[in-house]
Protein backbone atom coordinates (compact mmCIF):
# COMPACT_ATOMS: atom_id res chain seq x y z
CA UNK A 1 0.00 0.00 0.00
CA UNK A 2 1.17 3.41 -0.82
CA UNK A 3 0.24 6.17 1.06
CA UNK A 4 -1.03 8.52 -2.67
CA UNK A 5 -3.30 5.85 -3.67
CA UNK A 6 -4.45 3.95 -0.74
CA UNK A 7 -8.09 4.49 -0.14
CA UNK A 8 -9.48 4.79 3.45
CA UNK A 9 -11.89 1.54 2.27
CA UNK A 10 -8.53 -0.64 1.90
CA UNK A 11 -7.01 0.55 4.92
CA UNK A 12 -10.18 -0.71 6.54
CA UNK A 13 -10.07 -3.87 4.38
CA UNK A 14 -6.84 -4.44 5.50
CA UNK A 15 -7.49 -3.62 9.17
CA UNK A 16 -10.23 -5.96 9.08
CA UNK A 17 -8.09 -9.00 7.19
CA UNK A 18 -5.67 -8.71 10.31
CA UNK A 19 -8.47 -8.70 13.00
CA UNK A 20 -9.00 -11.66 11.30
CA UNK A 21 -5.90 -13.35 11.35
CA UNK A 22 -5.22 -12.84 14.78
CA UNK A 23 -8.53 -14.07 15.49
CA UNK A 24 -9.80 -10.70 17.04
CA UNK A 25 -13.27 -10.62 15.07
CA UNK A 26 -15.48 -12.33 12.30
CA UNK A 27 -16.55 -11.65 8.94
CA UNK A 28 -18.88 -9.26 10.00
CA UNK A 29 -16.89 -7.16 12.32
CA UNK A 30 -14.59 -6.97 15.16
CA UNK A 31 -15.49 -8.24 18.40
CA UNK A 32 -14.69 -4.84 20.21
CA UNK A 33 -13.64 -1.68 18.66
CA UNK A 34 -11.91 -0.73 22.03
CA UNK A 35 -10.40 -4.27 22.89
CA UNK A 36 -8.97 -4.11 19.27
CA UNK A 37 -7.72 -0.70 20.06
CA UNK A 38 -5.30 -1.97 22.88
CA UNK A 39 -4.29 -5.21 21.04
CA UNK A 40 -3.40 -2.95 18.19
CA UNK A 41 -1.51 -0.98 20.55
CA UNK A 42 0.38 -3.96 22.22
CA UNK A 43 1.62 -5.42 19.06
CA UNK A 44 2.70 -1.64 17.88
CA UNK A 45 4.56 -1.81 21.25
CA UNK A 46 6.25 -5.03 20.37
CA UNK A 47 6.78 -3.94 16.41
CA UNK A 48 8.61 -0.64 17.83
CA UNK A 49 10.72 -2.36 20.30
CA UNK A 50 13.07 -3.78 17.33
CA UNK A 51 13.78 0.66 16.74
CA UNK A 52 14.13 1.06 20.66
CA UNK A 53 17.70 1.80 20.81
CA UNK A 54 18.79 2.21 17.55
CA UNK A 55 20.52 5.81 16.14
CA UNK A 56 19.14 7.01 12.52
CA UNK A 57 21.69 5.59 10.64
CA UNK A 58 20.61 1.87 12.64
CA UNK A 59 16.71 2.79 11.54
CA UNK A 60 18.07 2.92 7.84
CA UNK A 61 19.60 -0.05 8.01
CA UNK A 62 16.71 -1.75 9.43
CA UNK A 63 14.44 -0.31 7.05
CA UNK A 64 16.73 -1.20 3.95
CA UNK A 65 16.81 -4.72 5.06
CA UNK A 66 20.62 -4.68 5.94
CA UNK A 67 20.34 -6.29 9.11
CA UNK A 68 18.98 -10.07 8.28
CA UNK A 69 18.57 -11.22 11.93
CA UNK A 70 16.64 -7.71 13.27
CA UNK A 71 14.61 -7.63 9.70
CA UNK A 72 13.59 -11.23 10.22
CA UNK A 73 12.55 -10.18 14.04
CA UNK A 74 11.05 -6.76 12.86
CA UNK A 75 9.21 -9.24 9.85
CA UNK A 76 7.68 -11.58 12.66
CA UNK A 77 5.45 -8.42 14.42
Amino acid sequence: MHDDVTTVSQLKDAIHAMCLKKGWGCETGVQNPQHVAMAMTVEMSELLEHFQWLDPDGVQVLLKGKDEKRKQKTAEE
